[in-house]
């Protein structure tokens, strides 16, 4: 945009010469030619500046075509004109556009329609505070626990568990394992080894070793040792993969905007006349309500309110997620090291039609079985989501179907909940065989209100006819309140019928005394015994620091006691332990901490969860 920025001396004499190139009485001149003229414009109530413009017959005014398209306006508005050795637009040429020249300002007022103006996107997600920088250099990471105990039964042992981790660029490599030296024997086991590569462009991750790998609602989980390929949005932590929430007006003039998200302002934003929508807007999940205030240039203001469904269990339109996994079934885990069985395959996919509908399918196999049906989750506008899932098992020359449909429903204080599966009696998957028992009808539903005066009241109902055997029903029904900033109170009742019924009520009262320290008291009534007990605790800080925890219990006539103390430096955490339970003595002490090694350095801390780095400071 050519925009000229004057001193003010310069500015007003510009406006002075302006004056008398066109002057008197501008409204009424009748140009034979055209005139070029210095004047400030004003663009829907908002200044752009001071510009040159060509005065042409008919009282129409020419602008460059490079200047109009600084405005935000849409490109190829109007027709061109070739003057003076430059392209300029004819005013006049715009439909939707009005203008008119203000005479004692000097100023050419301009009102465009709001149609007229490009639409504006303003992205509400998080984004990343920095460029980020993946570092390519090799690191390498050691976790440990060690435990020893000891009991008034002459008994005692030592175990520690490790995980080791070397990673170099994309390429993790990942092993767990376990040792134990008891009275009678000692061993080593290995459990998980793996190798994993993060795709960042694709989102995918490749795992080769060792894996937990699942197919779907209706299907089961394996421990595997070969391949998986996944999709993995946690690759990207800026990425939301769940349908966004978007929000859209129109502004005639520069406005003020602030957005309420159930009452709390989420944004401010000081945007141009014309379309604007906010996309990826941060919401809770569940039915709630926006309101986006307009401030326009002349103070009036007005509001637009949106109903929405946010949902979590949908993706996001166009996207895909998926896990393949094949390989073989790992055997005795825990307690062999090498131990494989048949050749498994288990994976699903899902794919996002639109913000509304995602579809897909899962599917199992193995060298008897064979196990494979569609998914679908879908809005409801604003009454909630529906998820179904229709599976088709073979195994061992038995056919079998299972069936699954659910539904959800969740506000600020209310959430609903009800699930319905069947399972004919020859279904079957990686867990379980037609021969084994299983329900073939299973029912629940369960729905809860909160508010912050009356708490929380939660119910919740569920049902099994099974195909072989009695069925089962279970009653839960719980409340909670706070009964101040510092003291909680809840009970829950729980019924549970089979071939006989069982109640038990579960009172407690949880305080806080400030400093991290806090107590709990608990009283659960049976129809044959009761039970009582009393904690107190202070947790662990974010620093280094102690804790304790302190809990007896009375049980029929057995009155037990555990104590613990704790302390955590940058180094590690530390612990030890006694209890006393029914008439026996148990001493356990632990520690916990990781090793690292990352650039040429070499470090002690405590467990390392996800990830850590080096940092230079002057």
């Amino acid at each position: 945009m050519m925009k000229l920025i004057f001193p003010r001396r310069c500015a007003a004499l510009s406006i002075f010469l302006g004056i008398l190139i066109f002057s008197p009485g501008l409204a009424s001149k009748t140009a034979l030619s055209q005139e070029s003229a210095v004047l400030k414009l004003v663009l829907n109530q908002e200044d752009q500046g001071i510009f040159f413009l060509v005065l042409a017959p008919d009282n129409d005014v020419w602008i460059k075509r490079s200047d109009l398209d600084g405005f935000g306006l849409h490109e190829d508005l109007g027709r061109d004109i070739s003057f003076d050795r430059d392209i300029y637009v004819a005013l006049s040429t715009i439909s939707g556009l009005n203008f008119h020249i203000e005479e004692k300002e000097v100023t050419l007022i301009v009102t465009a329609a709001p149609s007229l103006f490009k639409k504006q996107f303003i992205g509400s997600s998080y984004e990343p505070p920095h460029e980020i920088i993946y570092p390519k250099n090799g690191s390498a990471f050691l976790n440990y626990a060690v435990n020893h105990t000891s009991s008034s039964l002459e008994e005692s042992f030592f175990d520690m568990s490790g995980e080791l981790g070397i990673s170099i660029g994309d390429y993790l490599g990942l092993s767990t394992f376990s040792y134990t030296d008891s009275d009678d024997s000692d061993s080593f086991k290995r459990l998980m080894t793996s190798i994993t590569y993060n795709d960042r462009e694709k989102l995918r991750t490749v795992i080769v070793g060792d894996f937990s790998a699942l197919s779907g609602p209706l299907g089961s989980r394996q421990v595997l040792g070969g391949i998986n390929l996944s999709k993995n949005f946690a690759i990207d932590p800026y990425l939301i993969q769940y349908p966004s929430l978007n929000l859209s007006g129109i502004l005639e003039t520069p406005s003020d905007i602030e957005v309420y998200m159930n009452g709390f302002l989420v944004r401010k934003e000081r945007l141009s006349p014309g379309e604007f929508q906010f996309t990826d807007v941060p919401a809770t999940v569940g039915l709630g309500s926006t309101n986006i205030i307009i401030k326009d240039a002349f103070g009036r203001e007005r509001m637009i309110s949106t109903p929405y469904y946010y949902t979590n269990r949908l993706l996001k339109k166009g996207f895909h997620e998926y896990s393949y996994s094949i390989g073989f079934q790992r055997e005795d885990f825990g307690e062999k090291n090498f131990s494989y069985a048949d050749a498994t395959f288990l994976g699903f996919h899902n794919y996002a039609l639109s913000n509304n509908i995602t579809l897909g399918y899962t599917a199992e196999a193995s060298e008897n079985l064979i196990n494979i049906g569609p998914t679908g989750s879908i809005l409801l506008a604003e009454l909630g989501t529906l998820d179904a899932a229709l599976a088709l098992s073979n195994s061992e020359g038995e056919s079998g179907l299972s069936g699954f449909l659910g539904y959800s429903f969740q506000t600020r204080n209310i959430n609903v909940r009800a699930s319905l599966r069947y399972n004919s009696r020859e279904y079957a998957n990686l867990t379980l065989t037609p021969n084994d028992n299983k329900p073939n009808l299973e029912f629940s539903c369960g729905a809860g209100y909160s508010t912050r005066h009356a708490g929380t009241v939660a119910l919740g109902y569920s049902t099994a006819e099974m195909h072989v055997g009695d069925d089962t029903t279970n009653i839960f029904l719980s409340y909670s309140k706070a009964l101040t900033d510092n003291m909680t109170f809840f009970v829950i009742g729980n019924e549970a019928r089979n071939t006989t019924t069982e109640r038990e009520i579960f009172l407690g009262l949880h305080i806080y005394f400030g400093n991290d320290i806090s107590t709990s008291i608990n009283y659960t009534l049976r129809e044959k015994d009761d039970q009582g007990r009393v904690r107190l605790q202070k947790s662990l800080p974010a620093g280094s620091g102690f804790g304790f925890s302190i809990e007896a219990e009375n049980f029929i006539e057995n009155k037990n006691f555990e104590t613990a103390l704790q302390y955590q430096n940058r180094y590690g955490r530390y612990e030890a332990e006694y209890d006393h339970l029914e008439d026996a003595d148990t001493y356990r002490f632990s520690a916990t901490g990781g090793i690292g090694y990352i650039d040429k350095s070499i470090f002690f801390s405590r467990y390392v969860y996800d990830s850590f780095a080096k940092v230079k400071v002057d």
